[in-house]
């Protein structure tokens, strides 16, 4: 029997952060606020805006119980769309990425949970075109 869990809720956002490594260690003192998915990284006005102000590179991060009921079933990470490059690590260690905007894709990370304790999902969102 497959189980769904929704994970939309409650992410941590970094904007604008350079590059991941720049993040890597004390985050509480970076910029950050809590959002849902699905989330633009920058909300602009309708007209006159330039193109430069929603292109960089972010950070969403979220710590997530995985219990040890599913130890023996295959655990997908799915996203609906990302624009234009995402970067996922599980655990601090990379996943995968995706080079494809707004597609959607999944990943099989049953390999990389750590069941019965606190996972750590981190997507490195590049926007810039």
């Amino acid at each position: 029997m497959r189980t769904q869990i929704n994970l939309n809720d409650d992410w941590f956002f970094y904007p604008d952060i350079g590059d991941y490594e720049s993040i890597r260690g004390d985050r509480e003192k970076k910029n950050k606020v809590i959002v849902d998915l699905p989330h633009t990284v920058k909300e602009l006005p309708y007209h006159y805006f330039n193109e430069k102000d929603y292109q960089f590179i972010s950070l969403y991060e979220k710590k997530v119980m995985i219990s040890n009921d599913f130890k023996e079933k295959a655990i997908f990470l799915i996203f609906e769309g990302i624009a234009n490059i995402a970067v996922v690590y599980i655990n601090g260690i990379e996943s995968f990425r995706s080079v494809s905007p707004y597609l959607a894709f999944k990943k099989d990370i049953s390999s990389e949970i750590i069941f019965g304790e606190e996972n750590k999902i981190e997507v490195l969102v590049d926007s810039r075109e």
